[in-house]
């Protein structure tokens, strides 16, 4: 199967409208829809943006008042999800263009989105204050919920959540490389 098309988001050094616009990643897709992050304000604060595309557009989602940068770490087509920063501290989102940011709020300070599934449950970690990495499920409903997996006692960092509500987290790295799948007990 080879590449069909391509696209480009961004080059090194584009400057639109006096900003700098450079050093783009991609760090998610979903049914066509890309987001991730890229530098969007002039030099020397080189602040990123999180964007969202769609098939005929770049969307910047700029950053919401009381933060310096947005990231976005994964889509399900609708909604986006990442983490907005401040220089002391960062705080998960979810984004759509209906409702623009919303800021879930934290267990312990320093906390990313990583992951959400169609039905818009929002799963990432958080910093927790004995060490290392716990697992937070988020959904409209229920608010943020720490769900980190006793077996991994070190703690445990979310890769992705299915339809179905089942999460798969990897194990703090420092120890030894275990994973877990986590089911919810009920929908």
């Amino acid at each position: 199967m080879g590449v069909v098309g391509a696209a480009v988001v961004g080059t090194p050094h584009d400057v639109i409208d006096g900003a700098v616009r450079n050093a783009g990643r991609a760090s998610g897709v979903h049914r066509g829809v890309v987001v991730g992050d890229f530098r969007a304000t002039p030099a020397p604060e080189y602040f990123s943006h999180a964007f969202w595309t769609v098939p005929h557009g770049f969307f910047d989602l700029s950053v919401p008042p009381g933060y310096q940068q947005s990231f976005a770490r994964a889509t399900n087509g609708n909604l986006v999800v990442g983490l907005l920063a401040t220089q002391h501290e960062q705080r998960p989102f979810v984004w759509s263009r209906a409702d623009g940011f919303l800021d879930l709020g934290t267990l312990n300070g320093e906390s990313n989105a990583t992951a959400v599934n169609d039905d818009g449950w929002v799963v990432g970690y958080f910093v927790r204050p004995e060490g290392g990495f716990g697992t937070f499920l988020w959904t409209r409903r229920a608010g943020m919920r720490d769900v980190t997996p006793a077996i991994l006692p070190a703690g445990a960092h979310p890769v992705g959540i299915d339809d179905d509500g089942r999460i798969a987290v990897i194990g703090d790295p420092r120890e030894p490389s275990r994973s877990a799948v986590l089911v919810p007990r009920n929908r």
